[in-house]
């Protein structure tokens, strides 16, 4: 039994005694006075069996606080939500009046958090110093009469195995389910599969179309992409798992797609990669999804049959062969490339699919939208994520602009700064019209479902290390004046595209006209191109979640004007007034208020 100290806050306010009571009451309510901290904030999908505690609700939300002294997970009431989507509790946050629901039974206890303060925001910094030295994966858990309770990556209040990150469901979150196998990890689980013929993805399409209903032998094929993550959750369903990704797979005969299915997919997902080799037994022929959509784009090639991989009904056997023991006569054909230079994209259609390798000049902050319809939290609730990227390659045609959404390595995003190299895998090319005044469209990148990007320090092993267009971009690289790129180097602040109007005059012109490039703007971006009061605006921006991304058009007079330099030395502060000018404004509008970074836009 873990220790606890006597004077333990948390043990204080959660004790199941009360003076002069023989056994611990079912249920008692307690409020807490004392600062307490919050360590972990985690979020999951409801699911039928969270209606017995709360109304139908998209998400929920568990905190894990801390005295310095001892933890406790707890459940925040529905209520509460809007503190955690508007950022005002997060990690590290001070807590004081937190007002307790406990529930003691054989199990143990179950704590419910009804209502709390949040202190001052300078408060993190004493909560900070309280918490300062410790490590608090070393901290007892307060338990039922003071044991220890063992700490579970699940959500409390629902059958899910694991939590969401806390922003998106486009990622992965928990190390400890999310796990990565060693190499051959299935190898002793599959001895019986020994001596076995290999089959061939053309013999399991023949063998579909004619509807045999013998089990197929053993597949070994190449990975050529990746899919990002699929969450499916939904409130009226118990699923442990409900996860989802694609593979796009080749050997000598053709290709295939292949579904990794829940439970297997959260075993097996981080550690799969392009251009590894995999041997599959036990899986389950399907028509491909298109097919079934009646979208069969592919009709000629092997992606109109999938192959579906499950934890169960049967039990899919996955393993990774070593490129060292990848046989010649499997003739498995290696990752194919599609690298594309700056000067090429300017004459390349709209919706290509290529790579693209850079050196990135700006990195954009994240920033969130909502999706359209009503995904699996409804009323809103399920967001994008994405942030801009600003690449040159050198070929001339200045930089190109990446839409960043999530892709299958989200840690590796994290590795993405100004002056170093990104290699962009199955990116598509957006085009946007010209101006009504004859510019030239605008083109950026956006990243696919199969998009991979690789930062510093994660590519040296790849393949594409071995082109000549990767040794012409690192001659390029040291040409540059190093101090002089660092200077230039943007990371963070807020970054519009496409380019809004420089002038009202523009703007009037342009409407008039109804130039392509502003119908886009309006259509894709503004959403309602009314004007707004700036009461409509105050209430629009009141709604804004934390990192959400929005724009308003509102008409007003201008009365004051002024620039500050976003770093000391570059420029001198300048302030103009007028009270005649009357303009129609774009500003950008975010919640997000934890960062003071000014607007900045890469040159």
């Amino acid at each position: 039994m873990a220790f606890v100290a006597p004077r333990c806050v948390l043990q204080r306010a959660l004790s199941p005694w009360d003076a002069g009571s023989v056994s611990p009451p079912a249920r008692c309510s307690r409020k807490c006075r004392e600062p307490l901290y919050v360590v972990a904030l985690n979020r999951y999908q409801a699911d039928p069996g969270s209606k017995r505690y709360f109304p139908p609700h998209g998400f929920l939300y568990d905190a894990t606080l801390s005295d310095g002294d001892c933890r406790v997970r707890v459940t925040l009431h529905p209520k509460l939500n809007p503190l955690v989507l508007k950022n005002a509790l997060r990690c590290g946050s001070e807590l004081y009046d937190v007002h307790f629901d406990v529930h003691f039974d054989q199990r143990g206890h179950r704590v419910q958090v009804l209502e709390l303060e949040i202190e001052e925001e300078q408060a993190r910094s004493r909560a900070l110093e309280r918490l300062r030295g410790l490590k608090l994966t070393d901290l007892p858990w307060f338990g039922r009469f003071g044991g220890e309770v063992q700490a579970v990556a699940a959500p409390l209040l629902a059958r899910r195995a694991c939590y969401l990150p806390l922003w998106s469901c486009d990622d992965y979150f928990g190390t400890e389910v999310h796990r990565a196998l060693p190499y051959g990890f299935h190898y002793a689980n599959d001895t019986h599969a020994e001596g076995m013929e290999f089959v061939t993805l053309q013999q399991v399409k023949d063998a579909f179309l004619k509807k045999d209903k013998g089990k197929p032998g053993p597949l070994i094929v190449r990975v050529l992409k990746k899919s990002r993550l699929y969450y499916f959750g939904k409130e009226d369903r118990t699923n442990e798992f409900p996860y989802q990704a694609e593979l796009e797979v080749v050997d000598g005969s053709g290709s295939a797609t292949v579904i990794l299915l829940n439970l297997l997919c959260l075993r097996w997902y981080r550690l799969l990669s392009p251009d590894m080799v995999l041997k599959l037994w036990d899986y389950r022929v399907k028509e491909s999804y298109c097919r079934r959509l009646g979208e069969d784009q592919e009709s000629q090639d092997q992606q109109h049959i999938e192959i579906s991989l499950n934890s169960r009904n049967p039990s899919a056997i996955v393993s990774i062969i070593p490129e060292i023991s990848v046989q010649r006569d499997w003739r498995l054909p290696r990752q194919r490339f599609n690298f594309l230079t700056r000067e090429a994209l300017a004459s390349c259609p709209d919706g290509t699919i290529c790579d693209f390798l850079g050196l990135v000049k700006f990195v954009g902050r994240s920033e969130r939208t909502r999706k359209k319809g009503r995904g699996p939290g409804g009323g809103g609730e399920e967001f994008t994520v994405y942030r801009w990227l600003q690449l040159d390659d050198g070929t001339g045609g200045g930089p190109i602009l990446l839409k960043l959404h999530s892709t299958s390595q989200p840690e590796s995003q994290t590795y993405l700064f100004p002056i170093c190299i990104a290699a962009c895998m199955n990116c598509q090319l957006v085009s946007t019209g010209g101006s009504a005044g004859g510019q030239s469209s605008c083109q950026y990148l956006t990243s696919t479902r199969y998009s991979q990007i690789y930062g510093d320090g994660h590519y040296w092993d790849r393949l594409y290390t071995n082109l000549p267009l990767f040794h012409r971009l690192s001659a390029w690289i040291h040409t540059l004046n190093n101090a002089e790129e660092r200077r230039m180097a943007v990371t963070g602040g807020y970054f519009s595209f496409p380019p809004l109007p420089t002038s009202v005059g523009q703007y009037l012109a342009e409407s008039k006209v109804a130039s392509s490039l502003l119908r886009e703007l309006s259509r894709a971006l503004l959403g309602n191109p009314c004007l707004l009061t700036m009461e409509e605006l105050r209430v629009e921006v009141g709604k804004l979640q934390y990192r959400e991304h929005q724009r308003f058009t509102i008409q007003g007079s201008i009365i004051a004007a002024s620039y500050s330099s976003p770093r000391a030395g570059l420029g001198e502060c300048s302030a103009h007034y007028s009270s005649r000018n009357s303009a129609s404004l774009e500003p950008h509008c975010s919640s997000d208020s934890s960062s003071g970074a000014p607007s900045q836009n890469p040159r």
